[in-house]
This record gives structure tokens, C-alpha cells and sequence, in this order.
């Protein structure tokens, strides 16, 4: 019999949108759907439209049977009689191809390298059609048993600024952005010396907080950008934490990142020893420290 081979829309390569994955710094997979993909049928399963752009991870485990003493999972069999290990091509059946009993992603059947485990997954570009699924033989009718086919799409956030254990003074950006398939809530604060909840408020939106943000939705990349400024001019000098939590929904893993910085005020929070007192040894001296100060920060801590 023919192959058969859907060809799709997907793109087989991640983190192609204008914010990386590779930096973000909570990564969270939201399964979104699950597929059970039947053996003895070449009829393609379809998926629900992933979202042109978004991130998605596709796995897929389990095995079943293909007649003749031949076990398979998603890409490799293994023939009792004949086999020695699970291989790419079906012991005995090596004529028809490599893709023999291979479970087909649109026009891809490349799963990896071998699993123990038969579970295998990749990472792939929505483009706003449905995945489609088949496990592709030339006699499927004796085969028995289903493949287990789910999909993930990917929610992660970062904060950008301000910078991890970074001195700062005057107004003071906050900045974060969340990747979801859905727009959220977030809530947010800064609190003094602790990232601890509900402890030491200084600005936010919780624990009664009203401060200003906005929170600017994208609909092309799926991002939620988050953005306040903190004037710090009245803060006690000293260690702060930035808390960025935006709300979740049922069944989405919760995410809470958090930034640890350094407000100064001026050139006596670096006398009577402050500048190692208040900022953990940040600067090598007091000198260091009002350096800093006079040259609105232009001369950065020697040990930052």
C-alpha cells in the first residue's frame, strides 16, 4: 500500500517569538489537550487549532501491538522472534522503510532518539491550524491499542527590570512580562528587606495597595507587558524585592518571580558604615559608595 503522509502548517522550530523563552525565567507547560491516537487506522486525528505564533510542547507515550509479535511506539518496534532491541525499522519488514508503523505529526515522524519509557515530545509554533495525527502501516486493521497524544501550550514570564541586586535611586523602573494563551490579572508590590507576602508593603496592587501600572496586552505575541515606575526618594536606603505574580487560571501553574535591588537616597546612606551595612558589601568602600552618588551611578559599585 501507498504511504500516507499528511502535509500541515506548523512550524517545527520553538521560541520564535519576539521575546525568547530562552530568557524568560519561569517556563510553565499548560496541557491543553489530550489525544488518543488509534493503531489500527490510517484516518488522521486532528488537534484543536493551535494559536498562530504561540509556543506549544507535543508529547506523545505509550505502545500498542501490529500483529506478527511486533510491539512499536511512536517511532522504533520491537519484533519478539526476531528483534534484539527496539529499532527504527520493523525487524523482517525492513523493505517497506524506516517510517513503518511511525506515528505521524502532518508530514513529521521524527520523534528522537530512543525511549525506555516510550514517551518522546518536541517543541513547535502554532500557525493556526490543527495538528494532525496518524500512525502510518500498510495493513493496520490487525494492529491493537492507542497512542497517547497531549499538548502543552506555553506560559512563562520574566522580569526585566530593574536589574538583580542593582543600586538604584530617584524613580525606579519595574518592568515584567508574561507569555499566556489568555490575557490575566497580575498582582504586584515591592516590600522592603523581605519578598515574603503580605509583608512590608511599600508600593503595589495588593494588601490595600492602589499604585499605579499598566499592564498592555499583545495579541499578536500573546504577551502581557507590566510596567510602573517607584519613585524611591523617601525610601529608606537598603535591600528591596520586586514581586510580579500574575493570576492564574484553573488548571494554569501559578507564577511568582521575584527581584531583589538597592535603593540610596543620598551620600549619608554610605556613612558610619552604611555602605556595607545597607547594601551587603555592594561597594568596596565608602568612597566607592559616594562615588556612586555624585556621579548618579555613572561609577558602579566595585563589586557589582
Amino acid at each position: 500500500m501507498k504511504k500516507y503522509i499528511l502535509m500541515g502548517g506548523v512550524l517545527l522550530f520553538a521560541f520564535a517569538m519576539s521575546i525568547s523563552m530562552a530568557s524568560a525565567a519561569n517556563i510553565n507547560w499548560q496541557l491543553v489537550q489530550t489525544l488518543n491516537i488509534p493503531a489500527n487506522t490510517t484516518t488522521p486525528t486532528a488537534s484543536m487549532a493551535l494559536l498562530n505564533g504561540m509556543q506549544y510542547k507535543v508529547s506523545v507515550e505509550g505502545t500498542y501491538l501490529a500483529g506478527d509479535n511486533i510491539q512499536a511506539d511512536a517511532e522504533y518496534s520491537f519484533r519478539t522472534g526476531s528483534s534484539t532491541e527496539w529499532t527504527d525499522s520493523v525487524s523482517t519488514y525492513e523493505t517497506y522503510g524506516e517510517e513503518l508503523l511511525d506515528l505521524y505529526m502532518d508530514s513529521d515522524n521524527d520523534w528522537g532518539d530512543y525511549s525506555t519509557m516510550h514517551k518522546y515530545s518536541k517543541e513547535i509554533t502554532g500557525a493556526g491550524n490543527p495538528l494532525n495525527f496518524h500512525i502510518y502501516d500498510t495493513y493496520p486493521s490487525n494492529n491493537t491499542g492507542v497512542l497517547v497524544v497531549k499538548i502543552y501550550s506555553a506560559r512563562y514570564a520574566e522580569i526585566t527590570a530593574p536589574n538583580e541586586n542593582s543600586v538604584n535611586f530617584g524613580n525606579v523602573n519595574l518592568g515584567a512580562y508574561l507569555v499566556d494563551d489568555d490575557q490575566d490579572p497580575v498582582n504586584w508590590a515591592v516590600r522592603r528587606g523581605t519578598c515574603a507576602m503580605a509583608t512590608n508593603n511599600i508600593i503595589g496592587n495588593v494588601d490595600g495597595m492602589h499604585d499605579d501600572y499598566s499592564w498592555v496586552n499583545d495579541s499578536a505575541t500573546y504577551t502581557q507587558t507590566f510596567g510602573a515606575t517607584a519613585d524611591t526618594t523617601s525610601w529608606l536606603p537598603g535591600k528591596y524585592c520586586f514581586v510580579f505574580n500574575p493570576s492564574e487560571d484553573g488548571g494554569e501553574s501559578d507564577i511568582r518571580l521575584t527581584r531583589e535591588f538597592y535603593v540610596i537616597t543620598g551620600k549619608d546612606d554610605c556613612k558610619k558604615d552604611g555602605w556595607k551595612t545597607n547594601f551587603d558589601s555592594i561597594f568596596k568602600n565608602q568612597g566607592d559608595c559616594v562615588s556612586f552618588v555624585a556621579t548618579n551611578g555613572k561609577n558602579l559599585p566595585a563589586n557589582q
